[in-house]
């Protein structure tokens, strides 16, 4: 998990519910490195436009993890949906209020040690994707823009053909 704060400057413009979770988030104590989002989102009513609360959290946090700033667990079961942060929420929301601020090892929750280099930026024309393989493994994928359907199935029959040859 390597927090990538450009990358979540870039996604947090183009997408509100990700400043309204940090901004519930800075007016209430945040205490040790898990957020449950359901609770949270009972105890805010009014505070997401558009989707439900639960639905507009959940869509934050997916966005948050893909930029490295946590995981996600349990994200198909909304109830009990609750985030893990690699950063404290509280730095997230200053650090996309001042372009100048940086990640610091200080920032990193414990649990989450800061990463050695910062992750290089995929290659042109190519987007970066995070999935939880496992409670203990995030998986990676590069792939092109214009990701087709028929793409999809080639690699979910190659990622099968590799399960099955073990």
């Amino acid at each position: 998990m390597n927090p990538d704060l450009p990358r979540l400057r870039e996604v947090a413009r183009k997408e509100p519910a990700i400043l309204a979770l940090l901004d519930i988030l800075r007016r209430n104590r945040v205490r040790g490195n898990r957020t449950s989002l359901h609770l949270l989102a009972q105890r805010h009513s009014g505070d997401t436009a558009g989707a439900t609360r639960s639905e507009a959290m959940l869509t934050a946090a997916r966005l948050l993890e893909n930029c490295g700033m946590g995981r996600l667990l349990n994200p198909t079961r909304a109830f009990r949906a609750c985030f893990v942060w690699a950063v404290h929420p509280h730095v997230l929301r200053d650090a996309l209020e001042n372009e100048a601020m940086v990640l610091i090892p200080q920032h990193y929750l414990h649990g989450a040690p800061p990463p050695d280099a910062a992750p290089a930026p995929p290659r042109e024309g190519w987007q970066r994707h995070t999935f939880p393989l496992r409670p203990d493994a995030l998986l990676t994928l590069e792939l092109p823009e214009g990701f087709s359907g028929d793409e999809a199935r080639r690699l979910g029959h190659f990622l099968l053909a590799i399960a099955q040859g073990k």
